[in-house]
């Protein structure tokens, strides 16, 4: 795993870590798996140290409600995983200036902020100039590569070394990371995948507070029973079948991926929305209960397995953009195709080259589809 992350110091980033989140800075994390477990893991590298958490959900990448939390949190310091605050760069100057000792981002996104509040520390991890694909460095594997270097028992390594397959499982790069992943028996592996899958579906829920860490209590208890009882369970899969946390996740699941599946079958089967001259791109109008734009764009990508997909939804913010690549694509960088596009359409923007989004404003969504086209087309 540590290959993934070349242009890092681990060892020292593993310390910088636990020292910061040790001073009581508290800890944000994007909503959706990749965010949920880097937290987690965040807190093992810290020997639980940390201070309060908070989870931000894409439409709310404005930052507004994350600064009203840590003025309320009376918080000097904070460390965000997976969430795109470059994005927002008028936020960000105000909430770095909520924290007298600094804002610390852990993320390999693209944004749009060049020069930074002087107390920002940006930890880029996806290597500068990298072509290897896929053009991403989830947040919780970076954690789980920091927590793996310091002294866990064994009984928690088991944990962690689930949870890291869980979250590759959640994030989609289970396959091309496979080789640098924690080998783990079939079974375990297939189970991993259905709890990386279930924390994105149960962050689809659009009635969840920022503040409500339900699912991250119940994954600390799955944690600390399985180390403290470890001798009365020593089947880690049947430990996990059996907690809370895996009865919440398959619930969620249960409701968004039949939703999912219908939209992404159906998505396959139409003709494409436009050709470029190098490939085909379809265009998924979401309409659900639940916030599931971007589980629908990685869906139909794995389904239709070429090309670009654009997916749209409307949400209680404004409309949910999604772009997915093809995973053999080496263009276009769809986070720099959104980055280049008209800012007054946008709430917030961003992302990777293979995998971008955005809140746009409602009433620029036909112009923002226009605009893709045209950009693509080039």
């Amino acid at each position: 795993m540590a290959s993934l992350f070349p242009h890092l110091d681990l060892p020292y980033e593993a310390y910088e870590l636990r020292r910061y989140l040790a001073a009581g800075a508290g800890v944000a994390f994007h909503a959706d798996a990749d965010g949920f477990f880097a937290a987690y893991l965040a807190s093992l590298v810290a020997e639980e140290q940390s201070g309060p958490m908070y989870q931000v959900f894409t439409e709310n990448l404005d930052l507004v409600d994350l600064d009203a939390w840590v003025r309320g949190n009376s918080l000097n310091c904070l460390a965000t995983f997976d969430i795109n605050v470059l994005s927002a760069p008028s936020a960000l100057g105000r909430l770095a200036t909520s924290l007298p000792l600094g804002l610390r981002v852990y993320d390999d996104h693209k944004g749009l902020s060049a020069i930074l509040p002087d107390n920002v520390e940006t930890i880029e991890l996806l290597p500068s100039g990298s072509d290897s694909l896929p053009e991403i460095r989830p947040a919780s594997l970076f954690c789980f590569e920091l927590a793996r270097q310091s002294a866990l028992s064994n009984p928690r390594r088991q944990l962690v070394e689930f949870v890291a397959l869980a979250a590759a499982h959640g994030e989609g790069v289970a396959r091309p990371f496979a080789k640098m992943l924690p080998r783990l028996p079939n079974s375990l592996n297939s189970l991993a995948r259905a709890v990386g899958r279930g924390v994105n579906a149960y962050y689809t829920d659009s009635s969840l507070q920022g503040d409500d860490m339900a699912l991250m209590m119940r994954m600390r208890d799955l944690s600390e029973s399985w180390v403290d009882k470890v001798e009365a369970h020593r089947d880690l899969r049947d430990h996990v079948l059996g907690s809370d946390i895996f009865a919440m996740l398959t619930e969620a699941e249960n409701i968004v991926s039949s939703l999912v599946e219908g939209i992404a079958r159906q998505a396959a089967v139409e003709d494409p929305w436009f050709h470029t001259k190098e490939f085909p791109v379809y265009l998924v109008r979401v309409d659900a209960p639940r916030r599931i734009v971007h589980l629908a764009a990685s869906a139909t990508r794995t389904k239709v397995d070429q090309g670009v997909v654009v997916s749209c939804q409307d949400t209680r913010a404004g409309v949910g953009f999604e772009l997915r690549r093809a995973r053999a694509l080496h263009s276009p960088d769809l986070a720099d195709l959104l980055l280049t596009m008209d800012s007054s359409w946008f709430l917030s923007r961003g992302g990777h080259p293979m995998a971008a989004g955005a809140t746009v404003k409602r009433g620029a969504e036909e112009a923002v589809l226009e605009g893709i086209e045209r950009l693509l087309k080039k």
